[in-house]
């Protein structure tokens, strides 16, 4: 019943609003198809919200912050970019992000490495426009230091069946 009134919630905020709310969620321990169980990690705050909010504001500066020296992108496209020419494209609005959602948000740890799955939908243009729509969402961080950043970020369009309910898409 909470997580209902907390969708309908979210849908009636406007499109970037509705994707940072369910991240927020999301990261908080509350997941569209069940509850997840938090994780002290993700108490503070989370590289993977901190991500989706600049990418969402193109928001070059926090995601230089984000990104480790060797941070690769590969996009639902499957081109594939280093930190410097994503940055690049942040900056200069070729690359630019207009929709993202997260679900099924899953999370391993070796060490120091995180990574981060989940699926989602996800609306963006890198010059012309990206393959969008329903998207497996793989997210690697690394903590150095203390301070925890992203390796890659790669996204891979999938076929919604009822299998990516539980996180388990064909891909497109």
């Amino acid at each position: 019943m909470l997580q209902s009134a907390l969708l309908r919630f979210v849908r009636m905020l406007p499109r970037r609003a509705a994707g940072l709310a369910l991240a927020a969620l999301l990261l908080a321990g509350l997941g569209v198809h069940g509850l997840v169980a938090p994780s002290s990690a993700l108490a503070k705050a989370d590289v993977g919200a901190l991500m989706t909010e600049a990418l969402l504001d193109s928001d070059a500066k926090a995601l230089e912050r984000l990104l480790a020296p060797n941070f690769v992108f590969i996009a639902s496209s499957g081109h594939i970019a280093d930190r410097e020419h994503f940055l690049e494209s942040v900056r200069t609005k070729h690359f630019k992000v207009m929709g993202m959602s997260l679900m099924n948000m899953r999370e391993s740890r070796n060490g120091p490495v995180r990574i981060i799955t989940g699926n989602g939908t996800f609306t963006a243009s890198y010059d012309t426009p990206l393959p969008g729509g329903l998207m497996r969402l793989t997210l690697v961080t690394e903590s150095v230091k203390g301070a925890e950043q992203v390796l890659l970020l790669q996204l891979t369009p999938v076929i919604p069946t009822h299998d990516c309910r539980d996180g388990n898409c064909r891909i497109r």
